[in-house]
């Protein structure tokens, strides 16, 4: 689902090697470029060097592993999922996975702007989010629309739809909708929208560092909600039904691209996540809590946002070989398509399997699913959606492309979704 495939500015100031290191002690030519803590060891000299890493790389290969177990997830789950218990019944935690994967990545391309050019352009990052989100998702829209129009669900279904048509095509469904009915899956759609619209602004008027701390309080304020009310009650007053679809783990996502971004809070990090098997130490805890707190997402929630810590603080975890593998990031490449239209393909399959009587929401039915709609969205990603993003060049700014020119210049490195 996560539309979010920017690529990310590589570090381009500073000097390389152990003599940034030292002069690193004294002073530095970038904010929070100021070294790690008791540089000199080898422990710190390490993390320091990892950063330097972290900063260079413009694409973080296994964040496509993690978009496409999110997918799967959420495919499983409006199928054969949906009617289990325990962890087999939560794949719908998928999207929290997605919202951790777009808040790190979005604040750590604002971050590396903001750092090499002194401001961000709101203009030519909407323009790119613009050319990114909306080509398919109105698309799909007008798709329902005509196929609610000439094969109406049932009258009461469509006048349900129609009458809340304006909230899915101004991105505020998650406030009057829900999370039930035709095209409810746009709420998490809503939600990321509405992260776009107000955090890279937040960034550039209040600066980072007072931007970090508006963040904590919203992340706070959301905490408490969720702790003081159940996920079932939907609040009446406004103000609260904003703060209640506040997605937590978008805001951990853009905590853990500040901490990284940061070279001393880095070396912090690094010291818990720098080892090759920290992502499975986590994924296991994001397992365990998921069937143990059936009913709470709050501690799941950080904890996916230090599975994508834990995947992008160094490229070359144990996993890597198969985060890497083709069919893997071909998934994790067209997962926001997959998201938008696979329930077009289980409307279909529904269709097809009540004439046969097959059921498709079975496992073998989630196995076809899932196969139809990797094919119609790399279809869809190929024909419709590449012309779209092709145009996203021309609004990088001469600052990022500067930038790129100088990446090409340097010797081949790993590049972030």
């Amino acid at each position: 689902m996560d539309p979010c495939r920017e690529s990310l500015p590589p570090l381009e100031r500073g000097k390389s090697g152990e003599s940034e290191l030292k002069s690193s002690r004294q002073s530095s030519s970038m904010p929070g470029e100021r070294g790690v803590a008791g540089v000199g060891s080898g422990a710190n000299i390490a993390a320091f060097r990892a950063w330097k890493a972290f900063r260079a790389t413009n694409r973080f290969g296994c964040l496509d592993g993690l978009r496409c177990l999110s997918i799967v997830a959420v495919i499983w789950h409006h199928g054969p999922g949906g009617s289990l218990n325990g962890v087999a019944g939560r794949g719908y935690m998928g999207v929290s996975l997605f919202f951790a994967i777009s808040g790190f990545l979005i604040t750590t391309l604002l971050l590396r702007e903001h750092e090499a050019s002194g401001t961000i352009s709101l203009s030519r990052f909407y323009v790119r989010r613009s050319l990114r989100i909306f080509a398919l998702y109105f698309a799909v829209l007008g798709i329902y629309c005509i196929l609610i129009y000439l094969a109406p669900p049932g009258p009461e279904m469509a006048r349900r739809f129609y009458s809340n048509l304006p909230y899915f095509l101004s991105y505020t469904s998650n406030w009057f909708v829900g999370r039930s009915g035709t095209f409810a899956f746009a709420w998490s759609l809503a939600a990321e929208e509405q992260f776009y619209s107000t955090w890279p602004s937040t960034l550039r008027y209040f600066r980072p560092r007072r931007a970090i701390w508006l963040l904590a309080t919203v992340l706070a304020a959301t905490i408490t909600w969720r702790f003081l009310a159940p996920l079932s009650v939907r609040p009446h007053n406004f103000g609260l039904v904003v703060l209640s679809n506040v997605p937590m783990a978008i805001c951990w996502g853009c905590v853990v691209a500040v901490v990284l971004h940061n070279s001393r809070s880095f070396g912090l990090v690094w010291r818990i996540l720098g080892w090759r098997w920290a992502w499975l130490v986590i994924l296991t805890l994001v397992l365990v809590v998921l069937g143990a707190f059936p009913r709470d997402d709050v501690p799941v929630n950080f904890l996916f946002a230090l599975l994508v810590a834990s995947c992008v603080i160094r490229e070359d975890i144990v996993i890597a070989p198969l985060m890497h593998q083709r069919l893997v990031v071909h998934i994790g490449v067209i997962s926001y398509g997959m998201y938008l239209l696979h329930g077009l393909v289980y409307d279909a399959a529904d269709k097809v399997g009540a004439r046969f009587g097959w059921h498709v929401h079975g496992v073998l039915g989630f196995v076809v699913i899932l196969l139809l709609t990797i094919g119609v969205a790399s279809l869809s990603f190929r024909y419709y959606e590449t012309p779209f993003l092709r145009m996203k060049s021309r609004f990088e700014g001469p600052r990022n492309r500067s930038v790129k020119a100088l990446a090409e210049c340097a010797p081949p490195q790993q590049t972030t979704s």
